[in-house]
């Protein structure tokens, strides 16, 4: 198990008829929210603009940081579990 926080892209209120009608909300436009992830299933990188999908408990997350970064904390979690 790790402990990993990370700021996940959150919809504000107001955007979500904007969302439901099928209609693209920029990233830009989202706000974050701090996340305390203890599962990880997969990550993957979300598009050139440097963000990252993480996968956990069947949900996606789409997280404002790159996927290297995420790969690198994950490791440095699974390497301190060992150590």
């Amino acid at each position: 198990m790790i402990e990993l926080d990370l700021e996940v892209l959150w919809l504000p209120e107001e955007l979500i008829p904007q969302q439901e009608a099928g209609m693209e909300v920029p990233i830009k436009d989202c706000t974050t929210r701090i996340h305390t992830f203890y599962l990880i299933a997969a990550i993957r990188p979300h598009d050139e603009k440097g963000y990252c999908d993480v996968f956990s408990n069947g949900e996606t997350y789409t997280v404002k940081e790159s996927y290297e970064s995420v790969k690198q904390k994950i490791r440095n979690q699974m390497n301190f579990k060992w150590n």
